[in-house]
């Protein structure tokens, strides 16, 4: 028998997800030893991976990505190797990052402060990359797993809160009912297109008629495998997990759930849509085949799960629950951009969709990340910040992080010069170049009432009376919070003044897609 050789396509495909994997079994060894004494140091031995694993990524991405244009397919089509994928390795290594830097303020003298803590995220974000790189359905259901698995285990985390273990059984049950959902909807693709491979559904798609029972089976096969991915965006009326889930898991975890794989379930979606359907956007009558099928359905979803997501949010009065159902809402106003994608006539409008798209997920990771942040910060000074009351004069006794909640918030509801406006701006642009004018209202609206309960935050911040000072952080846990603010704070500040800038790198990422 002959012994197939690994290529460099092989290799590059699941560098990343390797790497991590090859840290997280280093972790595992390094726990033994001092894990239970010194917990710290694997959350330092963890960033310090990462971070030379984005280095490692930034080489490969530079001198054989873009340099020498090689990119293309490993394992046979399982797996891409191409700049989107890339792009997206970047997104879920910072939030890995950003959150296990959270979790050394908030673990510190807490009784779950382990080492596998860390070593679950690490593997969460192998899960992310493997999925995000995806061009196999069977590799889709792989790569969902791998990442959704460590979320549930670190979800649940906090043993000695009934919250959190209320969290992570709800999360692990629902979640195992979306993946039955997707690998149903998989069985379907495969029985009638004999294949799992994109290009096989896709050509599947296009050569069976449409009075074929296959193709119905295909029809309904692609619409079950969307609702498994409703349920992991937080897209209504598969949302219900989510406030519960949020709320009582650590506060890191819910930043990196929050950002993470929200972006993670849209790349795929992403992926899907534009490599896996990319021949067949034109029906023989002239219109968008897509739009045909799932443009009336996606519609449905944005409306209803930006209007829910905004109408709950105005009552609540915890800030995890309140950030919970925002979420909600920015996955209906991704969804706009997703209803965008498939209502286009031809590609280039699709790639078009697309970049508003994962330009919006790259702002949404850094500003949702860093109001987190402040959540985390005043946890960490027996402050408590998850009650908004929690915040009341904060701008007088730490100005610095009033600005910093501020400058998120606002960025949350979209107010310019910030990340956030830029983002719903070209969502919208979008919304509108492919005739979408009544969900484009319906977004704007949104957007209005959204503003309501982020001003809020603001205005217990700097309007109402200043509650009982509290101690000052330590040294080194005031450097890393105020190093995770100041990051993410001028990330959304960059983002909103320069769009233009990241928007050609990221167009370059889909014209490329592989």
């Amino acid at each position: 028998m002959k012994i197939p050789l690994l290529n460099f396509y092989d290799l590059a495909g699941v560098s990343v997800p390797l790497m991590l994997g090859i840290l997280a079994l280093a972790a595992l060894v390094l726990d033994l030893m001092v894990g239970r004494k010194k917990p710290q140091w694997l959350a330092g031995f963890a960033i310090a991976g990462m971070t030379l694993t984005i280095f490692f990524q930034a080489i490969l991405h530079v001198k054989r990505a873009d340099v020498l244009g090689h990119i293309g397919a490993g394992f046979g089509g399982l797996i891409a190797f191409d700049l989107f994928g890339i792009f997206f390795n970047y997104l879920f290594l910072a939030a890995a990052i950003l959150a296990a830097a959270l979790s050394i303020i908030h673990l510190k003298g807490k009784a779950y402060n382990r080492g596998e803590y860390y070593i679950l995220l690490l593997l969460a974000t192998a899960g992310m990359c493997l999925l995000v790189a995806a061009r196999d359905l069977i590799m889709v259901f792989i790569g969902l797993e791998a990442m959704s698995l460590p979320v549930y285990a670190l979800t649940a985390s906090d043993r000695g809160n009934m919250k959190s273990n209320e969290a992570g059984l709800k999360y692990l049950l629902l979640g195992g009912f979306a993946s039955a959902l997707l690998l149903f909807g998989i069985a379907l693709l495969y029985g009638a297109s004999a294949g799992t491979d994109f290009q096989t559904v896709s050509a599947a798609f296009e050569a069976l008629p449409r009075n074929d029972i296959r193709y119905v089976f295909m029809i309904i096969g692609l619409g079950v495998f969307i609702a498994g991915f409703a349920f992991k965006i937080g897209a209504v009326p598969f949302h219900m997990w989510l406030p519960d889930v949020y709320e009582g898991a650590p506060t890191p975890v819910t930043a990196y759930m929050a950002a993470g794989v929200k972006a993670a379930a849209f790349a795929l979606l992403i992926r899907v849509f534009i490599t896996a359907f990319n021949g067949v956007y034109l029906s023989a009558q002239g219109q968008p085949w897509l739009h045909v099928h799932f443009y009336n359905v996606l519609y449905a979803l944005a409306v209803l799960t930006m209007t829910a997501g905004n109408l709950i949010a105005l009552s609540q009065t915890n800030i995890k629950r309140l950030l919970a159902y925002s979420s909600i809402a920015h996955a209906g106003y991704l969804l706009v951009g997703l209803t965008s994608l498939l209502a286009s006539g031809r590609l280039e409008e699709a790639l078009g969709a697309g970049y508003t798209l994962i330009y919006y997920l790259a702002v949404y990771l850094f500003m949702t990340i860093g109001a987190f942040a402040v959540v985390v910060v005043l946890g960490a000074e027996n402050r408590g910040g998850e009650e908004i009351n929690d915040y009341a004069g904060l701008a007088r006794s730490r100005p610095f992080l009033a600005s910093a909640m501020a400058v998120f918030m606002f960025s949350l509801a979209g107010m310019p010069p910030l990340g956030g406006f830029a983002a719903k701006f070209f969502i919208f642009q979008s919304a509108v170049q492919h005739g979408l004018y009544y969900l484009t209202v319906i977004a704007v609206v949104n957007s209005v009432i959204a503003a309501y309960y982020y001003l809020k935050v603001i205005y217990v911040m700097y309007m109402q009376k200043e509650r009982e000072r509290v101690r000052e952080p330590g040294l080194e846990t005031g450097a890393l919070a105020n190093a995770v603010l100041i990051l993410t704070m001028v990330m959304v500040i960059i983002m909103g003044l320069a769009p233009g800038r990241f928007l050609n790198v990221i167009l370059l990422t889909l014209i490329k897609l592989g």
